[in-house]
C-alpha cells in the first residue's frame, strides 16, 4: 500500500504525473506508428479489394461476345505471356 502525504491544512495530496522518460516516449511513438501503417495497410487494402470485386462484378455482367470483353481478353492474355517470358 503507497504511502500517502497530507497538505498542511490535512487534506490528502494528490500525487502527481512525473514527465515521461525519453525510452517510454520513443516506444509511444513507435506504437503510435505501427498503429497508424497498420490502419493505412487495412485502408488500402479495403479499397483495393472494393475496386477490384466491383470491376470483375461489371465484367462478369457483360455480354461475353462483344468487342470490349475481347479486349479484355486479349489485353489479359498478352499481359500474361509478357509476365511468362520475364
Amino acid at each position: 500500500m503507497a504511502a500517502t502525504t497530507t497538505t498542511r491544512r490535512g487534506e490528502p495530496e494528490m500525487p502527481t504525473r512525473r514527465a515521461a522518460s525519453p525510452e517510454a516516449a520513443a516506444e509511444a511513438g513507435s506504437d503510435m506508428m505501427q498503429t497508424m501503417s497498420r490502419m493505412i495497410y487495412s485502408g488500402s487494402y479495403a479499397v483495393a479489394y472494393g475496386i477490384v470485386y466491383a470491376t470483375v462484378f461489371v465484367i462478369q455482367l457483360m455480354p461475353q461476345d462483344n468487342p470490349v470483353m475481347h479486349g479484355f481478353h486479349d489485353g489479359g492474355k498478352a499481359a500474361m505471356d509478357e509476365l511468362s517470358q520475364s
